[in-house]
């Protein structure tokens, strides 16, 4: 019972913590091309069977989420991206200018 209240509350933090983020902008590696599953609900808040998916200097590798975007990314490369939003794990966002990035 303890380790089931010790999972929620820091689910709940987590939660609080990726809501704070999410309007930022962030400057993001370019990691790969992924295809969403139908049912996935990222595809829904995307609006598109594809999206880039990458980390920024706030996600590890296997440790934590990464970030979900659309927009014209390049592998390799670095792409500004507004986070609009957050499931459990992962962010979601969209590809802005450089100069409209700044929050």
């Amino acid at each position: 019972e303890r380790l089931v209240r010790l999972r929620e509350a820091q689910r709940q933090a987590s939660q609080r913590a990726r809501s704070k983020r999410c309007g930022a902008a962030v400057r993001v590696l370019v990691e790969e091309s992924r295809r969403l599953r139908e049912r996935d609900p990222l595809r829904a808040e995307l609006g598109t069977s594809r999206a880039w998916f990458g980390r920024s200097e706030g996600e590890a590798p296997a440790v934590d989420g990464g970030i979900y975007f659309t927009g014209d990314g390049r592998i390799g490369e670095f792409a500004d991206v507004r986070l609009e939003g957050h499931g459990p794990f992962d962010f979601f966002g969209r590809i802005v200018e450089p100069e409209r990035a700044a929050v």
